[in-house]
């Protein structure tokens, strides 16, 4: 419908107008001729017309000259319209207030051109509403390009990821707040060009910020002229006819959503703006009017469901919003949709997949009118907390809701803002920080921070403000009127006032910055709802505890409590992180920010409050309330029973049979609860344990901040998860940690006695490694005279958008673990991958490496082989990148953003890593097959590299290999690499879950703890595992002993060469050799692939393709990956090689070992490896949003763990294993043959096939073992007939036995008899 312009310059016009007798399409094109361009109606009512264009390309009407399209209706009247599709109209005061309709159709010179595609959905929305006219200081109609430019960027720092644009929609009357709309298919022309607003957009994008439309379906303007109304002569076209079809409060037209043509209008509408703008989702406008025949008019809502599905719903309007909501998350999975509805409509933010209207979020409108309630009408300190904490939290289940403090409705002329309400006419003269604060700007500046930030954690699971409301604007919103003289005075925002540092608006404005950029970083909004442990009227204290953080608020007007005791749902060290009394807030800083408070039981006690602190510590989340400490109420009263009462032989009956019930239900209960908890019943328990919330904040805890091995983070980290084992597997608390020195007699013995314990026990060891951090580094290309031309920049840039990856920027330098120190300085070669093959094709053309700087890609193989092969090549030094063209087709070169504005490869990311030769062995370098004791000998290990190097970013080695003209050898490089080389303590975390057979342990369960820092790697699979301690900790509670004792490990430095694992495996070799009967690895999860799994019901990801394509794909990195995924066995399992802690296990121990963990595909988003950007940031917008993968993980190996801890006959594969060696070996002679050396591998055949026959005759012998138990099994089903009968008669013995206490005796339940019997098969 409306304009269409074909590739050849055809313009094809169509409307829809049933009532019209005749149509023409009239213009400046042909002077407004009524004849000249007749059109044709066809059998629904729609006229069209076709006009050539003049010449090829050239439409027969030119762009931006006006149009109308002129009917003659039945009864002769002659009508003109605006094209109801039209794409701009626009306004000449001059002479008529009625808008005028233009053909919009630019050359493409002058067509703005989109550079930046869509932000993902944020995981949770800080919505900055603004309004384009009023964004200007100056009294006149702001523009499209003035918000770009001047107010784009005050958005993004005050931490806004979305804007939501009001008034875009073209209307006539400008002080309508854009609600009285036109023009449905036009953007509003007072404020510039379609074009201009698509560069708003995009420019928003390129910041990381999504878009919204202030979208208005609910009705329109009864213009006729200019509007819907009466288009073709009639009340009833896109409307409903009669009283119907008016809305008597609004003064407007209603639509007839039960109008396939409404319906097209309306649908193609959202469409249009998602495709030619790229808005990224919709603020429906008047919900609640569209979805009740009576529009809430005069209508209250209580509750009752009556309410919303009675007679007074309109099921077309309901039906139409489903219909809107469907088709744009079809289009679009990632669009956000927000409704206006005051009712509380069920099921309004609930998929329509699911049966709901299938909204994203609903606006939580009851907040702000509480705070005008208080504000206007009860004093502060008569507030009750109770009561505006039921309203924060007053929501629906499941359904996501949108707070804010305040509305747009607020600022305008006849209402206030909440720093009007709270500082009135005292803004105008005491706002100066040259002033002496007043009470009254001192107790207004405090409230305003601390409703805003309430309102914020505790309200929703997003965040709306409107503009200039974040720093107190001090003047109401006044549009140009009649009453005002159309004066623009008070229709601006006053930006000057906040740029002031000598005004106290800029306090304001910095907590609301402080307040976003903070839940950016934890992420409280998609968080589950707090858990509220105090609502205290008399103090006027609300505390409560979301996404791992404690939030304290003193709302009392006069009144500051020192030593105030709150709840807290675990023990420990908490840490001011935000304060809204600090000085730069515009407060008084009674308390110290960054101060940390002991808790150590149950209770938090902290000093003396004004307003309110947030606290973070090792918290479990708010919603997780198990474990939450209650004091005990004081005794009061006591009974005792006195020797020689008359009922004396009643109480001896009543303890005798007390304790013959106890003993037959201990010794009932106690052996049944074992049994009933081994095998699928075990599992199944183990299943409902792990979930994704509790994951997110153990993600958030273990990935907030570095911790690089031998770091005061690191043995923080360390501790942290030591608690975790305490407190899941019920192991007493000592107040001296078990942190035992390896070597010492306790480390020995906390290993070697693990097969003597009966209970539960956690412990750390620390080893003492060499290893290196960077001091200083830089890389530049020298020229001729040997001075520097380029520097690099070394460190990885954020712009903010990701707060973790812009806080940690720089915090670990980018460097090589155990590299090599010192200067090197070369003339430049390229060796792509620095594979064996890169190296020796340089080597036959002729290139000298002698003194050679080489820069090679990442991929491929182990960087140490890397730098390895360059250092018996001579190099110098070697620098290794990140290249793009690994990155599969998620590259800028199709299209996608860099992270963290795409899911692309950051530029200037950096891949740390250690480049040790693991090849050699791994492990601490100093001491080569024996464990690094604080005293150990030290060798010069042979596995380090005697040759510097950097890893670099993609950035830098651009401008590199652009200097490298013959692609063989480029300019003089001059490199530094200086490093600290240090004896450092790591700590290995371990914890014992013992089995009937203490003399055999099923697994080894790890984690890898710190290397370097990130989410992904090592967080990721600390989570996994995290997760599943939780699983065995709730089994030991319900009385579960796994067969086998279960050692959980942790393992410190896994990137300085698997050092903590290495370590531990040559301290206690033999032990391992004899005990270990099984280990199983936990690596970083990426999307999508899993390795190893056979439990379809968990996931089965590994035909997942990924979600990015693109034609542009480098062949070398496909074939790469290829080869990689042709190295899975016929049942897809991939070979473990080396390069994880399974190393010492498999490789040196020969212990049976299994590793599980994601991947990725080539069509994935870019994971930063070992970059500052692997981040909560990226995990929660690419990696995991959900952390069902990390669920899955978590499940899957604890599977792995209760099945290998839990079969009486191992679940092992020997003749698998044994078929894949020698498939392995035909490939190792494939190579050999086209290597051209001469190997004799007949022994090694021979002997894989010795253990394919020995293998053979195991399984025979595992089978026979099966069927023998099988058979016992059968007969002990038989004995338990027998038993029942025991089972009666003891029965009826007790019941005797209650007779004569005259209580009533039932008989055996099923299930009673059941566990009865269970427990005597135990016997």
């Amino acid at each position: 419908m409306g304009f269409t312009v074909k590739d050849d310059g055809t313009v094809v016009y169509r409307e829809w107008a049933p009532n019209a007798r005749e149509a023409n399409l009239i213009g400046d094109f042909n002077r407004w001729n009524r004849l000249s361009h007749p059109m044709s109606k066809n059998q629904y009512g729609v006229w069209e017309i076709t006009l050539a264009p003049n010449a090829p390309g050239e439409p027969a009407i030119p762009h931006d000259s006006k149009v109308k399209i002129s009917m003659i209706l039945p009864t002769g009247i002659r009508i003109e319209r605006l094209p109801a599709w039209i794409h701009r109209v626009t306004q000449d005061l001059t002479y008529s207030q009625t808008y005028e309709s233009r053909f919009w159709n630019p050359p493409a010179s002058e067509r703005y051109q989109f550079k930046h595609r869509r932000p993902p959905q944020p995981p949770s929305v800080r919505i900055y509403e603004a309004h384009v006219g009023i964004s200007t200081p100056e009294t006149r109609v702001g523009t499209y390009k003035e918000f770009t430019k001047d107010v784009l960027p005050r958005i993004q720092k005050l931490g806004y990821n979305t804007i939501q644009l009001m008034a875009i929609m073209e209307h006539p009357y400008y002080a309508s707040f854009g609600y009285q709309v036109t023009s449905f298919f036009a953007a509003s022309s007072r404020f510039g060009t379609p074009e201009e607003l698509r560069e708003l957009v995009d420019t928003a994008h390129g910041m990381g910020i999504i878009v919204l439309l202030d979208v208005v379906h609910s009705h329109a303007s009864k213009n006729v002229l200019d509007g819907l109304n009466a288009f073709d002569g009639t009340d009833h076209l896109y409307f409903h006819e009669g009283s119907k079809g008016r809305h008597e409060l609004w003064d407007s037209r209603l639509f007839n959503y039960g109008s396939h043509e409404v319906l097209r209008f309306l649908l193609s509408n959202l469409r249009f703006y998602m495709e030619e703008y790229q808005f990224d989702g919709f603020r429906f406008d008047g919900v609640t009017s569209m979805m009740y025949l009576h529009h809430g008019i005069g209508t209250g809502f209580s509750g009752g469901y009556h309410e919303y599905f009675g007679s007074g719903a309109d099921d077309e309007a309901i039906a139409y919003l489903m219909l809107a909501n469907d088709v744009l998350h079809a289009l679009c999975p990632s669009v956000v949709t927000i409704a206006e509805d005051v009712s509380g409509m069920p099921l309004l933010c609930v998929p329509v997949s699911q049966g709901g209207i299938g909204f994203d979020y609903r606006l939580s409108m009851a907040i702000p009118d509480m705070w005008i309630k208080l504000l206007k009408h009860v004093s502060d300190n008569n507030w009750d907390m109770g009561s505006i904490v039921h309203t924060l939290t007053n929501r629906r289940y499941g359904e996501k809701s949108i707070a804010y403090a305040e509305s747009h409705d607020q600022a305008l002329v006849g209402d206030k803002t909440l720093a009007f309400w709270l500082m009135d006419k005292e803004m105008y003269t005491n706002m100066s920080n040259l002033t002496p604060m007043t009470p009254v700007i001192a107790r207004g500046l405090a409230l305003h921070k601390m409703i805003r930030l309430l309102v914020h954690s505790l309200g929703g699971e997003g965040y709306l403000n409107f503009e200039g409301n974040e720093f107190g604007h001090p003047e109401w919103l006044d549009f140009p009127r009649e009453g005002n003289s159309n004066s623009f005075q008070y229709a601006r925002r006053q930006w000057n006032i906040v740029d002031d540092s000598l005004l106290r608006y800029q306090n304001l404005n910095n907590f609301d910055a402080a307040m976003n950029h903070l839940e950016s970083k934890y992420m409280w909004l998609s968080s589950p709802q707090a858990y509220v442990s105090l609502k205290h009227d008399s103090d006027k204290m609300i505390v409560y505890e979301r996404a791992g953080l404690l939030f304290i608020f003193n709302f009392h007007p006069t009144k500051s409590f020192a030593d105030y005791r709150v709840g807290v749902d675990v023990a420990g060290e908490y840490t001011i992180i935000l304060n809204s009394d600090d000085k730069k807030y515009g407060g008084f800083e009674n308390l110290t920010s960054g101060g940390r408070y002991m808790n150590p039981t149950c209770c938090r006690t902290v000093p003396a409050m004004d307003e309110m602190q947030v606290g973070v510590g090792d918290t479990k989340p708010a919603f997780d309330n198990t474990g939450w400490h209650v004091m005990p109420s004081p005794a009061t009263q006591r009974r005792y029973w006195q020797p020689g009462s008359d009922r004396r032989k009643k109480w001896t009956r009543l303890v005798i049979l007390f304790c013959v019930v106890l003993f037959f239900f201990c010794f009932n209960t106690r052996f049944f609860n074992a049994h009933s908890r081994w095998g699928r019943k075990a599992e199944e328990l183990f299943l409902t344990v792990p979930n994704e919330q509790s994951a997110f904040t153990a993600s958030r805890r273990y990935a907030s901040k570095p911790h690089l091995a031998g770091t005061p983070g690191d043995l923080e980290t360390a501790k942290d998860f030591l608690a975790h084992l305490r407190k899941e597997l019920c192991i007493d608390h000592d107040p001296e940690l078990p942190i035992y020195a390896a070597g010492s007699a306790e480390a020995h013995a906390a290993t070697l006695n693990i097969s003597a314990y009966t209970h539960p026990t956690a412990w750390i060891n620390t080893y003492y490694p060499i290893l290196n951090s960077p001091l200083d580094h830089s890389l530049e290309i020298l020229g001729e005279d040997g001075n520097p031309i380029w520097t690099a920049q070394l460190e990885e840039v954020s712009d903010g958008t990701d707060p973790d990856a812009a806080e940690y920027a720089t915090s670990v330098l980018a460097w090589h673990g155990i590299s090599r120190g010192g200067e090197a300085q070369g003339k430049l070669i390229y060796a792509n991958y620095g594979r064996k093959k890169d190296y020796d094709a340089l080597v036959e053309a002729g290139i000298d490496f002698n003194g050679k700087i080489v820069i090679t890609r990442y991929g491929a193989n182990f960087r140490g082989l890397k730098v390895k092969r360059a250092q018996e090549l001579g190099a110098a030094a070697v620098l290794i990148y990140s290249d793009p063209r690994d990155d599969g087709t998620v590259t800028t070169e199709n299209g996608y953003l860099p992270y963290p504005h795409g899911p692309a490869r950051n530029p200037t990311s950096v891949q740390r890593g250690a480049v040790q030769f693991l090849s050699l062995y791994p492990g601490d370098p100093s001491t080569p097959g024996y464990p690094s004791y604080e005293n150990s000998t030290r060798v010069e290990g042979g596995s380090k590299p005697t040759i510097p190097s950097l890893p670099i970013s993609w950035t830098n080695a651009k401008v590199l290999l652009d200097q490298i003209a013959d692609g063989k050898e480029g300019p003089t490089v001059r490199l530094v690499n200086n490093v600290e080389e240090k004896i450092t303590p790591i700590w290995n975390v371990f914890g014992v879950i013992p089995g009937h057979i203490r003399t055999k342990l099923s697994c080894s369960a790890t984690i890898v703890m710190p290397g370097f820092w990130g989410l992904q790697d090592p967080s990721s699979g600390t989570v996994s595992v995290y997760e599943a301690i939780r699983g065995f900790g709730a089994l030991l509670r319900n009385g579960w002993k796994p067969l086998r004792t279960i050692l959980i490990a942790s393992w410190d430095g896994e990137e300085y060469g698997m050092v903590g694992s290495t370590e531990w495996g040559e301290d206690f070799a033999d032990w391992i050799r004899e005990h270990v009967t099984a280990y199983i690895n936990m690596v970083p999860l990426s999307k999508s692939l899993i390795r190893l799994l056979k439990d379809r019901s968990l996931w089965d990801a590994r035909s997942d393709k990924g979600e990015f394509f693109g034609e542009n794909v480098d062949a070398e990195a496909t074939a790469l990956y290829e080869e990689l995924e042709s190295a899975a066995d016929n049942i897809g399992i991939n070979p473990l090689g080396s390069g994880s802690d399974y190393t010492i296990f498999l490789q040196y121990i020969g212990v049976a070992s299994s590793e599980a963990g994601f991947t990725s595909t080539l069509h994935d988003p870019v994971y930063h490896y070992h970059s500052v950007f692997d981040t909560n940031h990226w995990q929660a917008v690419y990696g995991d949003p959900s952390f069902s993968r990390h669920v899955a993980i978590a499940k899957h190996i604890g599977l792995q763990v209760l099945r290998l801890s839990g079969d009486i006959i191992l679940p092992f594969n020997t003749t698998h294993y044994s078929l894949q060696l020698q498939s392995y070996l035909d490939k190792v002679e494939q190579l050999v043959v086209a290597s051209s050396l001469k190997v004799d591998f007949t022994s090694l055949r021979q002997s894989i096939q010795a253990l394919q026959v020995a293998s053979v005759r195991l399984d025979a012998e595992k089978a026979t073992a099966e069927g023998k138990l099988r058979t016992i099994l059968r007969k002990l089903k038989k004995r338990r007939a027998l038993k029942r009968k025991l089972y009666r008669k003891l029965k009826k013995w007790i019941c005797k036995l209650a007779s004569h206490v005259r209580k009533e005796c039932k008989a055996p339940e099923d299930g009673e008899l059941t566990d009865f019997m269970f427990a005597f098969d135990l016997i």
